[in-house]
């Protein structure tokens, strides 16, 4: 009933999916990668269902034809339509993409990961039923943040691995500017209708972040510092995340902005004298552009999200001098005032010496560019 309903309501392309030399596998990984392409050298497989699925009838009528009807099946003759030399996406942790191999052996199949990946919830919590099946993922190359998410990846795909960081940070330019945002908190606020089953319940979930919150509250209150909150919801999810952090900082001077396509990420963390997050992506990617961040990786006390600890999966202590899986007011505390009095200097040489394997910056995607001409993808630059 799902599948009739979205295909009633999405919208729908009557026409043949053209030859293209390269696919780019989901409609989201198009953001990131429209710069690196002429248009007139790819095609796009859409997979969203949100905001509006957009469905190839000329391939459901073949889907039609052959009594064949699931989204792999889909995928498969959509694919084999394009007859690309080249599959790409940035959407890392989808299996599907994975298997393409299998029926369509022609392409060379190149993944980008475009966030963190975690152990519950995510594509690792799946090892050991990929192991089980003793089917190995495939694929030609995947591109990773680092040499320890590589590690993890290999134990289920097989393919050729190469470390470049973040493409998303890599492709924004550093703004070099006075710091003019002061404290900023990255937020990762769901409300409780879309926590994943696995994450057990939203009070489960949120208890030491929410602890972690009261007590960042006391030392601002006590500081007499501001704070700037990057919203993570859309939508009505907004409305819920606006009221969890006023009833927070009620007694704090803070600045909540939604989250858009329009706001800038990047501008705001390279001009933040402190970025603070449990741990987020663009918090790491905060961490590899020079900025001072604090990471409060609370929630890796519980076992299932033990994958959540600061720099997860390298071996890493509890504690350390940025970060703490502590909620206490004594870490936040110390954690701040360290950044407060190690200078920016400092602060850069310490991770180039000590911490430079988290994630690297790679500005303007260089090691990309020149991976894509070694293997003659077709790109805008030459």
């Amino acid at each position: 009933i799902s599948r009739f309903k979205i295909l009633l309501l999405a919208k729908k392309n009557w026409t043949k999916p053209k030859k293209k030399e390269i696919l780019i596998y989901d409609e989201a990984s198009l953001n990131f990668l429209k710069n690196y392409f002429y248009e007139k050298d790819y095609e796009v497989l859409h997979k969203r269902n949100f905001p509006k699925r957009q469905i190839n009838m000329f391939v459901i009528f073949i889907m039609l034809l052959k009594l064949k009807f699931s989204p792999e099946k889909y995928q498969e003759i959509y694919i084999k339509l394009v007859k690309p030399k080249f599959i790409i996406t940035m959407i890392d942790n989808d299996i599907l993409f994975y298997k393409i191999k299998s029926y369509y052996p022609n392409a060379m199949i190149i993944s980008i990961q475009n966030a963190a990946r975690y152990a519950i919830s995510d594509i690792f919590s799946k090892i050991k039923k990929i192991n089980d099946e003793n089917k190995k993922l495939k694929a030609d190359y995947v591109l990773v943040f680092n040499d320890h998410i590589q590690k993890i990846y290999k134990k289920i795909i097989d393919c050729k691995f190469l470390t470049i960081g973040s493409f998303v940070s890599n492709n924004q330019k550093k703004n070099l500017v006075k710091k003019n945002y002061g404290l900023v908190y990255i937020s990762d606020f769901r409300d409780e209708n879309n926590i994943p089953k696995e994450y057990i319940s939203w009070e489960i979930y949120y208890r030491e972040v929410s602890m972690f919150l009261k007590n960042l509250s006391k030392f601002l209150q006590k500081k007499k510092l501001k704070i700037t909150i990057l919203g993570a919801t859309t939508g009505k999810q907004n409305l819920a995340e606006k009221k969890y952090y006023k009833k927070i900082f009620k007694n704090n001077k803070y600045k909540y902005l939604a989250r858009s396509q329009k706001r800038p990420k990047f501008k705001i963390i390279d001009n933040a004298k402190f970025v603070l997050n449990i741990n987020s992506t663009l918090g790491y990617e905060a961490f590899s552009r020079g900025s001072k961040t604090a990471f409060f990786s609370v929630r890796s006390k519980n076992k299932n999200f033990k994958s959540s600890q600061f720099n997860w999966p390298a071996k890493q202590t509890n504690q350390g001098l940025f970060w703490t899986n502590e909620s206490s007011y004594s870490e936040i505390s110390r954690i701040l005032n360290y950044l407060e009095k190690i200078s920016l200097k400092e602060w850069n040489k310490l991770i180039k010496r000590r911490f430079s394997d988290i994630l690297k910056f790679d500005p303007g995607n260089k090691e990309f560019i020149n991976f894509s001409k070694q293997i003659k993808l077709p790109l805008k630059f030459k």
